[in-house]
């Protein structure tokens, strides 16, 4: 396989700031077979990332497998930040316009990569995808709904209903912990880079979803929405939050590539391998041998799922301030599960209740 090579591409909406008017792409040319034409996909990172390890490393695993990327750098990120500038006030800005020329930008940034791929002799143009993570797959569900040579795509841990995401979204009432109400207007300029707005487009064209089905960054009824838009493509649920997903990259990216091989043909009989990822839960449980202790659990086995895909029964193994235990569980929220545990030096099983974080 070619060694990686590194180009900068000139913006497609330049902002005035010499460097975010430039866009870092490393191209992974995979290796092909008598010079045929490959497959290509543009990777995009999520919102805050540092050092795009993620999807360089998503990047080589492509590569390695027969289908070329180029990861790219989305604006105000890493060596496209201006001093004084940080990627969370351009994309969450109180300032929906703000946030709009973010995503425009970036949505601009797309086609140009798009563009270079289209003109790349080594790239077969009709099969080429994108593959995004968080902000990254939300730009990628727009980037399909406006760009038809996009024919695939995968969407890992996105959303939709920008204006719910700014209303519901933890990260967000983080930042803002008052955020204003918006105007029509600021609504209407919103829905102009939603990708509900463009999921009829997309429709036809095949996009795989992987979602956390216990996400607070970006709301799952957005994901919902936007998935029976999309006329219900291929979904799958993780029972963890936003971040733990990362612990299953190599399920992830698994699943990715054989959805990019089904959609282009290459590999269209093969069963998709599973997603997974470690559904760890902090907090506190009352009944345990004692009033209260400080706990951390692995749900080890769903044994029943919920409407919202999370598991409705469990069995966790975990460890507490009074020793390990073992429990079987019901899930009554997102935070709070009820069931029976026994510690291990314990003889009898007791009651619990739990009430935790996801990790």
């Amino acid at each position: 396989m070619p060694d990686p090579v590194r180009l900068v591409l000139p913006t497609g909406l330049p902002t005035g700031q010499a460097a975010n008017d430039r866009i870092p792409v490393t191209w992974r040319q995979a290796a092909g077979s008598g010079g045929s034409r490959l497959p290509a996909v543009v990777l995009l990172h999520p919102l805050g990332e540092q050092r795009n390890r993620i999807m360089e490393r998503f990047g080589g695993y492509l590569a390695a497998r027969g289908i070329s990327a180029a990861v790219m750098i989305l604006p105000w990120h890493m060596e496209r930040r201006p001093p004084g500038v940080k990627p969370l006030g351009a994309y969450l800005s109180l300032d929906p316009e703000i946030a709009v020329r973010s995503l425009e930008q970036a949505l601009a940034d797309v086609r140009v990569v798009v563009d270079w791929l289209e003109a790349n002799p080594a790239v077969d143009s009709r099969r080429l995808g994108v593959v995004g993570v968080s902000l990254g797959a939300v730009l990628a569900h727009t980037a399909m709904g406006r760009d038809e040579r996009l024919s695939a795509g995968v969407a890992i841990l996105g959303g939709a209903s920008l204006e719910d995401i700014a209303r519901r979204s933890l990260l967000y009432r983080l930042v803002h912990p008052r955020p204003r109400s918006l105007t029509d207007q600021q609504l209407q300029r919103l829905w102009s880079v939603d990708p509900l707005a463009y999921a009829g487009r997309n429709r036809p064209r095949r996009v795989l979803m992987i979602q956390a089905a216990r996400d607070d960054i970006l709301p799952t009824r957005g994901a919902r929405k936007l998935w029976e838009a999309l006329d219900r493509p291929p979904l799958e649920w993780l029972d963890t939050n936003h971040f733990a997903p990362a612990a299953g990259a190599d399920t992830i990216m698994a699943r990715s590539l054989a959805h990019l091989e089904a959609a282009w043909g290459i590999r269209p009989h093969r069963r998709p391998p599973p997603v997974a990822a470690p559904t760890l839960k902090a907090g506190m449980l009352v009944g345990l041998d004692a009033p209260l202790a400080l706990g951390l659990a692995w749900q080890a086995i769903p044994l029943a799922e919920r409407s919202d895909h999370m598991a409705l029964a469990h069995l966790s193994l975990g460890a507490s301030t009074q020793g390990l235990f073992a429990a079987v569980g019901i899930t009554l929220s997102r935070h709070v599960d009820i069931g029976v545990a026994r510690r291990a030096d314990g003889r009898t099983a007791r009651p619990c209740l739990s009430i935790h974080l996801t990790l």
